[in-house]
């Protein structure tokens, strides 16, 4: 490669320099996947922001032309009968859930573990593959030993599950999801653990209250990373490394130290019932009825519902019913007070769409997880309505399309059933009972006939 000036404008006035829009539609991508191709270090620009400072990013045709050279000569011949899919049927057809990134797939031919079985023309989207071959880089995830289920995770730590979801949420386990699964890849698994602990896996050695203990720790000035009083999750989390930095035993041992509430831990020593009350910090019912902001015939509900729950003990009087003051806390934290979730109606309204479009594409078919917090009132989280969002912004449903063309929703379920408009989701791609259609897709429909 001889040396091509620095000078940005002068360029892109050059017949063998293109930007990034030319080169994508040479590839036969979008410029987000070219952007990937960029990421991985396949493909380096001759300018861009961070080379000279040039907005765009600007290829040599020869660097091109080299690219799909490249894997021209890794081209299997001894294996004409392998079954072949070109890189836009893998983009466009693949099993969404087990799909990886195109740059990943690049990687994996470069360095043989897929074998290239025809390159047609430049475009990179028809190279033919070996299908075989991807099948066997792309497991699916329910079969793949390398990651776990939420129960297992649970179970694995000791700890119950709702206590994963909420670390999931609070960004602490990435996690991918299949269907309607959440998995956690063993690595992520075990970085976790050697970096994080839950309080009660200290509780559980030492043999001690996990929420006491927690308050000993803060008042002895550690910051939980996650829980209660953080983010709402429902759990203290830890640094590992600051809770060996201290002695344990000693802070256990503390019979003073500051709670949620301000009150003073008392002294091992017979308890009556308000001793009981104070330690617990339990509330009556109409205490918790009030702090929550709802009568006690709603409390009752909850109760009912298994959402709070009263305070077993004989120590206390039997003509009044306690709560824990932290479980009625962590109620309004989950449902009340928590900014992670949306309403159905505002939920409608952040993705425009009407009240019966946003059942029917996301609440009918459980592609929305909703909660209900035992009084009727039901809620979607945020980070599921952004994934939502993102999602739009590459898919329709049939529903959408049909508005977004004023023609009647059968033409696409036609064209589905012809092969003619392949979904990306839906029965037996990824278990949901809705299909949803690749937006590029719909959008470069011939519409001069529509049948």
């Amino acid at each position: 490669q001889g040396p091509l000036s620095s000078n940005s404008s002068s360029l892109e006035t050059r017949n063998d320099i293109i930007n990034s829009s030319t080169a994508a539609e040479q590839f036969g991508i979008s410029e987000h996947l070219l952007k990937q191709l960029i990421s991985a270090g396949l493909l380096t620009p001759t300018s861009s922001r961070l080379i000279d400072g040039y907005g765009d990013y600007l290829f040599s045709k020869m660097q091109l032309d080299k690219f799909i050279e490249t894997l021209a000569n890794l081209i299997d011949r001894n294996n004409t009968r392998q079954k072949a899919i070109s890189v836009d049927a893998y983009l466009k057809t693949f099993d969404i859930k087990r799909r990886k990134p195109l740059a990943d797939i690049i990687k994996a031919t470069l360095k043989g573990e897929i074998n290239v079985l025809k390159v047609p023309s430049n475009r990179l989207t028809d190279v033919l593959l070996d299908i075989s071959a991807i099948e066997r880089f792309c497991p699916p995830l329910s079969k793949n030993p390398d990651y776990l289920s939420v129960k297992d995770v649970a179970n694995e730590m000791d700890i119950y599950t709702d206590a994963i979801y909420r670390t999931i949420q609070s960004g602490l386990l990435p996690h991918t999801i299949t269907g309607k699964t959440k998995l956690i890849h063993k690595d992520d698994v075990d970085k976790f653990r050697k970096n994080y602990l839950f309080i009660k896996e200290i509780a559980s050695e030492y043999k001690c209250n996990p929420t006491n203990l927690a308050e000993k720790l803060i008042d002895e000035g550690l910051k939980p990373i996650s829980g209660p009083s953080v983010d709402n999750n429902l759990v203290y989390i830890f640094k590992r490394k600051e809770i060996a930095s201290i002695d344990l035993p000693s802070v256990i041992a503390k019979e003073k130290y500051k709670t949620q509430t301000g009150r003073i831990g008392k002294s091992k020593r017979q308890k009556s019932y308000h001793q009981i009350i104070e330690q617990l910090s339990l509330i009556t019912t109409s205490q918790a009825a009030e702090i929550i902001g709802i009568s006690i015939q709603k409390l009752s509900i909850l109760i009912r519902n298994e959402q709070l729950n009263i305070e077993e003990n004989k120590q206390l009087p039997s003509y009044k019913k306690y709560l824990r003051h932290d479980e009625v806390t962590r109620y309004l934290a989950l449902y009340r007070n928590n900014p992670q979730l949306v309403t159905l109606s505002e939920a409608a309204l952040i993705l425009e769409e009407s009240d019966d479009r946003f059942f029917n594409n996301w609440l009918k078919y459980q592609r929305l997880e909703v909660l209900n917090d035992g009084l009727g009132n039901k809620y979607v989280y945020r980070t599921a309505l952004n994934e939502i969002k993102a999602f739009k912004k590459i898919a329709m449903s049939a529903a959408d399309a049909a508005d977004f063309w004023n023609i009647d929703r059968s033409y696409f379920s036609n064209q589905r059933k012809l092969g003619h408009l392949i979904p990306i989701s839906g029965p037996g791609i990824d278990d949901y009972g809705n299909y949803f259609y690749a937006r590029h897709d719909i959008e470069s429909i011939d519409n001069e006939n529509w049948w």
